[in-house]
């Protein structure tokens, strides 16, 4: 009884341990990893671009409004009360004109810059997996997210950013 007993124990002792496979941890800051890939700097630049044409255009607004605001304080005496009253309306649409295209160049700046980084992101997401099937890490974290980081887990920038191609990145 025994016998059959160790060789039953003897039979199930290997399926167990590899039940118990090792589990490999990654961490990778991807915040620094996402700034230090050229594609970034190029949307910068382009996102650069795009907000000098929407401050041109807020300034050139805003100095027609302070340009009739001026004219009309100057002859606000002389005007007959209905031009008044109408240079007063006008002046109160320009400002409402002025003030929701602010708003809409900046949610337009938010989208635009939001379109440009997807495809960055998505690149890094999918470089992240590739090195971690390669190299057989079960878990992959993100520093910015971790709370406490021993020594054991492996730091797989260096192994992404050649991954995607980059090389000589400045720590």
């Amino acid at each position: 009884m025994i016998k059959r007993f160790l060789i039953a124990l003897l039979c199930v002792l290997p399926l167990a341990s590899n039940a118990q496979q090792q589990v490999k941890l990654g961490h990778i800051d991807v915040q620094a990893l996402f700034f230090s890939l050229p594609d970034v700097k190029d949307i910068e630049t382009k996102m650069k671009d795009i907000q000098a044409q929407y401050e041109k255009e807020i300034k050139d607004q805003n100095d027609e409004f302070t340009r009739k605001f001026s004219d009309f304080q100057q002859n606000y005496d002389k005007m007959d009360e209905t031009i008044r009253k109408m240079r007063q309306d006008e002046l109160e649409a320009l400002k409402q004109k002025l003030d929701n295209f602010y708003q809409t160049a900046q949610t337009s700046l938010a989208q635009k810059q939001e379109e440009m980084q997807v495809p960055v992101r998505k690149k890094i997401l999918d470089a992240i997996a590739e090195v971690s099937k390669e190299n057989g890490f079960t878990y992959v974290f993100d520093t910015a997210a971790l709370l406490y980081k021993g020594e054991s887990g492996t730091d797989l920038t260096d192994m992404v950013l050649k991954k995607l191609g980059v090389n000589n990145v400045a720590k």
